[in-house]
């Protein structure tokens, strides 16, 4: 006898109370024994779909999401293992909701995602979609989200003193949904959520320079930054032009506005100031993608060498050496990138330390084994076991290389310095005695 949707829900329910019942507190030990039960009750909802049965998918994920929101007391979901279950099947549900389902079981469903987000675990939001979809053009479900959405943006503007950015976003999911498209933008400008309101007011035919001008006057930097890549992407320059200035006013450092003013630049045929831009970003300190476009830019053309210089320049003075390694590597000067390599910090740039010390092994081996033996140092530093365990095997890779060029002594020399120099270390020197050092 098949069962009941409802028999099918409180199936679900006792499934998932089951799984937390045998489990216990989740946390690092047992949370992928309890991801995996879990994964098998999705698996079981999208296999319903498959067999056109949508709504039994439905039934099963809503049902499954809301009782592990139920549990949520007794989970260290600190690295979101379990929640990124729920947001995951949150973000299926669209795929499951079809155009027939009778408005009872509509309503059903809406009320269950309204009562996840008022959970307060942080899936707020990750049904937008899903429930613009089940209120569709039903009024009375549309003003259900209205009523909900509107007393969780009062009740923090009350408590907190800001909007509900949560909330809203269900409403701007549901008015696309429904195409009203005025209080969609109106809302999008008052919450601040200037990409919905640029991508949609293109879209509806507003003028690029007029939406520019509104983000500028409302807009944190990293959200003009973003209108500004999304404009210059859909053939708007100006645009894009006007909030990269804007965000260069406030911020002179910024090495994207530098990019995406570069970006403008070239769209604009004008390749000198284009190219003054991605060096001001190079030296910004954080130039790794300016270089690359640069050197994408001009590799091959006579101004190359100069604009290389200029670039190098730039990344010693801004202190952004790990970049400038690993450009040298890149562009076939291993020995070049292995000495400015030898100022940088093993604490935190040991690849790329390591990539060069492997890279002039043959060409240059006494700044290779003064690499290996500055990452070594590095790790010892760390004064742990583990970090010892590597500094061992960075003074195994000197061996090998100092073996190579026939340098024995100075190999003998290099350990008993640092086996001096660590004396009162004894696990490091039991380290150094497993490796045969």
């Amino acid at each position: 006898m098949m069962r009941s949707k409802v028999d099918l829900e409180a199936a679900t329910r006792k499934r998932v109370r089951d799984v937390f019942r045998h489990a216990g507190f989740v946390g690092w030990r047992n949370e992928g024994v309890v991801r995996g039960e879990l994964e098998e009750i999705a698996d079981e909802a999208r296999h319903h779909s498959e067999a056109g049965r949508a709504e039994r998918a439905l039934e099963i994920l809503v049902a499954a999401a809301s009782e592990i929101v139920a549990h949520f007391d007794q989970i260290d979901d600190s690295n979101g293992v379990i929640s990124g279950e729920v947001v995951q099947w949150l973000g299926e549900l669209p795929l499951h909701i079809e155009p027939g389902l009778d408005a009872g079981r509509r309503g059903h469903f809406l009320q269950s995602l309204l009562d996840i987000a008022d959970a307060d675990y942080g899936f707020d939001h990750q049904g937008g979609q899903a429930l613009a979809l089940l209120a569709g053009n039903d009024r009375f479900l549309t003003a259900s989200i209205e009523r909900w959405a509107a007393d969780r943006r009062a009740a923090s503007r009350k408590r907190w003193g800001y909007d509900d950015r949560a909330a809203a976003r269900v409403l701007l999911d549901l008015y696309a949904e429904q195409e009203r498209w005025q209080e969609y933008l109106a809302l999008a400008v008052e919450v601040g959520e200037w990409k919905r309101y640029a991508h949609v007011g293109l879209r509806r035919g507003l003028d690029p320079l007029g939406v520019a001008e509104r983000v500028r006057s409302g807009a944190r930097v990293p959200d003009a930054l973003e209108v500004g890549w999304l404009l210059l992407g859909a053939g708007h320059p100006d645009g894009a032009d006007l909030l990269f200035s804007a965000v260069l006013a406030h911020a002179p450092g910024s090495e994207e506005a530098h990019r995406g003013k570069a970006e403008v630049s070239l769209v604009r045929g004008r390749a000198d100031e284009g190219e003054r831009h991605l060096l001001q970003a190079v030296g910004t300190g954080r130039g790794s993608s300016a270089y690359s476009r640069l050197r994408e830019l001009l590799a091959g053309s006579g101004r190359w060498e100069q604009a290389r210089r200029k670039a190098h320049e730039a990344l010693r003075s801004s202190g952004d050496l790990v970049t400038l390694v690993r450009a040298l590597l890149e562009e076939g000067e291993p020995v070049s990138a292995a000495r400015e390599a030898l100022a940088l910090d093993p604490t935190w740039a040991y690849r790329t330390m390591r990539e060069a010390a492997r890279a002039v092994e043959e060409a240059d081996p006494t700044l290779a084994v003064n690499l290996y033996r500055r990452l070594a140092e590095g790790c010892i530093e760390g004064r742990n076991r583990q970090l010892y365990r590597i500094a061992a095997g960075y003074l195994a890779k000197a061996r090998e290389v100092l073996s190579r060029s026939e340098r024995v002594e100075e190999w003998v020399s290099l350990v008993a310095q640092v086996r001096e120099a660590n004396r009162r270390r004894p696990a490091l020197l039991e380290e150094l005695v497993a490796r045969g050092l």
